[in-house]
């Protein structure tokens, strides 16, 4: 019997980090595409857009500015009323870029710009100084 035909020779030892066999890729989509998606996804949503925290701690900065603030340790706020200036706020903010991303389509832009915001709240401002007569 020969010593070479009883032993086969062992595999190298592997050097270095392992390598993770090739995935998939990730497929590219159109621009603007994954945007879309995403505005609706958010549009088919009930939640909030903005944190509950942070819009409470905007909140508290805001009213901690009134005089009634420094009576009493502070202006408190119920829950209920926290969530309905939330709901509130959010309706509005919506309704300003809706308004904004007209007035860009109209001017043939797609992008809002400063001065859509501005043409929004000088409509906003006019309609109510027109209900007031």
């Amino acid at each position: 019997m020969a010593d070479s035909d009883a032993h086969t020779p062992s595999p190298a030892p592997s050097i270095g980090p392992r390598i993770a066999p090739p995935s998939k890729r990730q497929r590219r989509f159109k621009p603007g595409v994954a945007a879309l998606r995403e505005i609706r996804k958010i549009q088919q949503s009930t939640s909030f857009c903005l944190q509950k925290t942070l819009f409470q701690r905007l909140v508290r900065e805001v009213t901690q500015s009134t005089k009634h603030a420094e009576h009493e340790g502070g202006l408190r706020i119920q829950a209920s009323a926290s969530e309905a200036l939330q709901v509130a706020s959010e309706d509005l903010l919506t309704s300003v870029f809706e308004m904004s991303n007209l007035a860009a389509i109209h001017a043939h832009r797609v992008t809002i710009q400063q001065k859509d915001m501005v043409l929004v709240k000088n409509i906003l401002t006019i309609g109510d100084h027109l209900g007031t007569a």
